[in-house]
């Protein structure tokens, strides 16, 4: 690569596969991200304070998997604050889940594992309510059953992530006090 501190990242589809306007290379390209139909804010528009976000949409490119590259590196720099930005990236790669839609695609031959990558032990199924009814999902594996609601599910699932992180959140600043 002409800059070691650059992480390649190439687009996946739902299925896993390389995606059809995806750049690729086994000596250009490290890894692969979700990239097709990702919920993304659509901007409405420029003015003089900047980009105008807009409503939520599905959008795909490797402009969609690039962020999320970017997101794991701080995540990974956060959990392991002593590395340096190339181990950063180092890991990202050895970490990432070996898929052979991928193999001679890219580098590693795989798709981002932002949960190796930071370390995450074991599955914690997160709770999720909808139709009124609770269960643990484990994030890992969850499908949605119905494909025609599942932007309301995914969405849902979101929302329940966020308030448990904030629940969570709240509870180690209580008692940390």
């Amino acid at each position: 690569y002409a800059v070691e501190c650059m992480l390649a990242v190439a687009a996946t589809d739902s299925v896993d596969a390389l995606a059809s306007f995806s750049n690729w290379g086994p000596t250009k390209v490290h890894v692969a991200a979700p990239g097709v139909s990702i919920l993304s804010t659509i901007p409405t528009g420029y003015t003089c304070g900047g980009l105008q976000p807009g409503p939520l949409g599905y959008k795909s490119g490797t402009s969609m998997s690039a962020p999320q590259a970017a997101g794991a590196a701080v995540l990974v720099w956060s959990a392991f604050p002593a590395m340096t930005n190339l181990e950063v990236i180092a890991r990202i790669i050895a970490t990432a889940d070996p898929l052979p839609s991928l193999t001679g695609k890219v580098s590693s031959g795989g798709r981002i594992n932002l949960a190796a990558a930071v370390g995450f032990v074991g599955p914690q199924p997160v709770p999720f309510c909808g139709d009124g009814t609770c269960q643990a999902v484990d994030l890992r594996t969850w499908t949605i059953p119905d494909p025609a609601s599942r932007r309301h599910a995914v969405e849902e699932l979101a929302f329940e992530v966020v308030n448990l992180y904030d629940v969570l959140f709240e509870e180690e600043l209580r008692d940390s006090v």
